[in-house]
């Protein structure tokens, strides 16, 4: 997981109806607003997995949606505190088989979690601790890093599915294509360019490339 800098809230979450459901908020205007806020704020990828998420456009459906990192079920009855912008992030849509689904998708389906929601354990992406606690392997798996809180790390990686098989495949191509071009072209220029392209956001502040914690892995380990 990428660390997240949370920005200011929006504006318009200070004047929600608060005791409204989540449910009934969802498709409001207010409710776009923090979708495109997330969206800034994490630089166009989900705070889990890192693949690059797209919004609604047009006739193009988006392909994520707002997650409550702690669970609504977790919350019980506290429907205010579903409004809470530290408890929200933008996760990818998983797939749809949801069997081997991942990310926010799978873990607030109890029916194929692997995992129950634990607070102890449960990582925030936006934690300056999280994202030193995962090792990226070239096989596409990740794994706890040695000498870290190897229960919190395993805990992610189930609780959250993120050795899917759809994942494990993605990231092994994604590091094996960018394995070949650092190794046949390791020069400052291609490093400065390989950096540019696959680690720092583009003009719109969106990253260029999925899998960030990886490439940073194999660009500037």
């Amino acid at each position: 997981m990428r660390q997240i800098d949370r920005l200011p809230q929006p504006e318009c979450l200070d004047s929600v109806d608060k005791s409204k459901e989540w449910d009934d908020f969802i498709g409001t205007e207010c409710h776009s607003k923090i979708t495109k806020h997330l969206h800034d704020e994490q630089f166009g990828v989900c705070c889990y997995c890192e693949q690059i998420i797209t919004l609604h456009t047009g006739d193009n459906p988006a392909n994520c949606h707002i997650d409550h990192m702690k669970p609504r079920s977790a919350l019980k009855n506290q429907v205010k505190e579903h409004y809470n912008y530290q408890n929200l992030a933008l996760s990818c849509n998983g797939v749809s088989e949801i069997e081997t689904s991942h990310c926010g998708d799978i873990k607030d389906n109890r029916k194929y979690s692997q995992k129950k929601w634990d607070e102890a354990l449960f990582l925030f992406p936006h934690d300056s601790n999280t994202c030193g606690l995962f090792e990226y392997l070239l096989d596409g798996t990740i794994q706890a890093r040695n000498g870290v809180n190897k229960n919190k790390a395993e805990y992610m990686i189930t609780y959250l599915n993120l050795n899917a098989p759809i994942l494990v495949s993605k990231r092994r191509t994604f590091a094996r294509t960018l394995s070949d071009l650092i190794r046949l072209n390791k020069t400052p220029e291609i490093i400065l360019w390989l950096t540019d392209n696959y680690l720092m956001p583009d003009q719109n502040n969106k990253l260029k490339k999925p899998f960030n914690s990886l490439a940073k892995t194999l660009i500037d380990p």
